[in-house]
């Protein structure tokens, strides 16, 4: 990539979907807090699915951590990597990494949303994404006035 650019457009992209891909993980999997008392509520979920899906956050925490900071030593490395000027083939090997490290914690996402899935009836499913795309619009919403 001879064009500095190109290289700092691809380091914004990657960046950018590394903190978002972050932001989801921390989401999805507690890391502001998982109130099982609420969530049984607001779903109805029995005490065995409470359960179940509190299992599955412990073990979707423990599998998730490696993949989020193999991707964090992975950002810093290709940040080092541009402030030093390193070759294209040395930048495009650490893209590769970051690439392949994205599709595997996309996969095991998807496999934590099947599992999610297995549990849940159809009706907390609906529950649960409606519930979501509400906090996403209030996310959204509150980051509209931070710009005003």
């Amino acid at each position: 990539m001879k064009n500095p650019w190109i290289t700092a457009a691809l380091v914004g992209v990657f960046t950018l979907s590394g903190m978002s891909l972050q932001a989801e993980m921390k989401k999805d999997h507690g890391e502001r807090g998982w109130n099982a008392e609420k969530m049984q509520k607001k779903l109805d979920l029995t005490p065995e699915q409470t359960a179940k899906l509190k299992a599955l956050r412990d073990a979707d925490k423990e599998t998730f951590k490696p993949l989020m900071e193999k991707q964090k030593e992975l950002m810093k490395t290709l940040s080092s990597q541009v402030d030093a000027k390193a070759g294209d083939a040395d930048l495009q090997t650490t893209l590769n990494d970051l690439k392949a490290n994205r599709e595997a914690l996309r996969q095991q996402m998807e496999q934590a949303q099947a599992q999610k899935a297995a549990i849940l009836t159809p009706t907390q499913q609906a529950k649960m994404l409606l519930g979501q795309k509400k906090r996403m619009h209030e996310k959204h919403d509150t980051k509209e006035d931070r710009r005003k």
